[in-house]
């Protein structure tokens, strides 16, 4: 095999998931087995990256060629003098398998190499532990600095422990247990198995300590869910099936992207369907405020809004602000009774936020950019509520309008206000979209 066939240019994050599977096979961190042995593949990708690293640090300090396979490989200067130590650390890992080369060479690559005495200084282990916010299992990295435990995220930034944890995995009022680690004694493996003792100790915290979160609350109820079955002109199980799940999809997306910044990379909004309802929760998280939040939620709530219509699903919903604790499809909490009670107050087809929300929204209301939040006077309240200004600002064309007003074969009273209503608002929508402002009264 040819040395070309083994470079290329490893990034951080693709080693950290190397680090990742091979933290899970015991055997080779005590070195009972060679990895070769137990996962040849594994063993390869582990011996391509240690090769293409030595050649890119080579690169970096001095002109080197490369003769010979990875088996024999000798690596040669500018003035044609071999390199034996370099030379010898390659060929060694290909034939015993040890992995302490491997560590090494990440840790003096990705990070500044100066001399220590600490024992395993730089390199990195992997944990898997659960989060308060997504209940996922997620992925840790940490890494020794100089003797002290730290965290390191796939783009190289570098927190202490108790600050990546009561920012990203736990809340400030659930207490987790510290760790003490002394990398100058045991081994690798002695320090890998009390590290995932640690894990699991934290996640049997989590799932058995649920606490309030603060955050955005949506439910979105379909209309007309218990005739659904008669449509005989869509499927409409598979229909709502595939628009539940872009929905979803979208949420996910959506959410990335206003978390960019979270280092535990996981999803961070939960996202529940039950029979004819939806609900979305996301918390609330140190780099995102509470009006970033009401944001995410009024973008997802109208691509809810315009799909579902889209399809002649037609869906109304609320968007809260508060405490709420989900596990599994069970969600209680302030926040989620206010959302619960408000979702279905409206006489239309569309989405308002809720008493919580709307104070969010006015005490930041010069800082609302978000032309998808509406302050719309005549929100159709059902009688008896009092009365909100904010919604979500949505459109569908007006032959998609008719198309889903249409499927009522008889538009009685009791259906009628909420399609007048709807069509109003639509209406007034473009009109200021036509216009410029639907109070602009040379036009009205």
């Amino acid at each position: 095999m040819d040395t070309s066939e083994f470079l290329y240019t490893p990034q951080f994050k693709d080693v950290l998931k190397l680090i990742k599977s091979l933290s899970s096979i015991k055997s080779v961190l005590t070195n009972d087995k060679l990895l070769c042995e137990i996962d040849e593949e594994l063993y390869t990708d582990c011996l391509k990256c240690f090769f293409s690293l030595l050649v890119e640090r080579k690169r970096k300090n001095k002109r080197y060629r490369f003769e010979g396979l990875p088996s024999n490989l000798k690596i040669i200067d500018e003035n044609g003098e071999i390199d034996f130590e370099s030379s010898v650390r390659i060929t060694t890992l290909f034939s015993s398998n040890s992995l302490d080369f491997f560590h090494r060479m990440v840790a003096d690559f990705f990070f500044e190499k100066k001399k220590s005495t600490v024992p395993l200084n730089n390199q990195i282990f992997y944990i898997s532990c659960s989060s308060i916010y997504s209940k996922e299992k997620i992925d840790i990295f940490l890494i020794n600095k100089d003797g002290n435990l730290r965290v390191v995220d796939d783009n190289k930034r570098i927190f202490s422990v108790k600050e990546y944890f009561e920012n990203y995995v736990f809340s400030s009022n659930l207490k987790y247990p510290n760790i003490e680690i002394d990398f100058s004694t045991g081994t690798r493996y002695d320090l890998q198995n009390k590290l995932d003792r640690w894990a699991e100790e934290l996640s049997r915290i989590v799932q058995d300590n649920p606490v309030l979160l603060t955050g955005a609350i949506s439910f979105f109820d379909f209309l007309g869910w218990k005739g659904l079955w008669q449509n005989s002109n869509t499927i409409p199980l598979t229909e709502i099936t595939k628009l539940i799940d872009s929905i979803n999809t979208f949420t996910k997306e959506r959410t990335a992207e206003y978390f960019k910044d979270n280092p535990t990379r996981e999803t961070l909004s939960t996202f529940l369907s039950i029979s004819d309802t939806i609900a979305i929760l996301t918390p609330k998280r140190d780099s995102v405020e509470a009006l970033d939040l009401l944001c995410l939620h009024a973008e997802i709530a109208k691509y809810v809004l315009e799909n579902s219509c889209k399809l002649g699903y037609p869906i109304r919903g609320a968007i809260s602000y508060g405490q709420y604790s989900v596990i599994n499809n069970v969600m209680i909490g302030p926040g989620i009774d206010e959302c619960a009670s408000w979702h279905e107050s409206c006489d239309w087809i569309g989405a308002h936020f809720t008493p919580s929300a709307q104070f969010e929204l006015m005490k930041q209301k010069s800082l609302i950019s978000n032309y998808i939040i509406s302050d719309y006077e005549k929100i159709p309240l059902k009688s008896g509520y009092p009365k909100l200004n904010f919604c979500i600002n949505w459109n569908i064309s007006e032959d998609e309008f008719d198309s889903l007003r249409g499927q009522n074969r008889a538009i009685l009273p009791y259906i009628s206000a909420k399609y007048l209503n709807t069509y109003n608002f639509l209406h007034r929508q473009r009109k200021e979209d036509f216009y410029g402002s639907p109070e602009d009264e040379d036009h009205k």
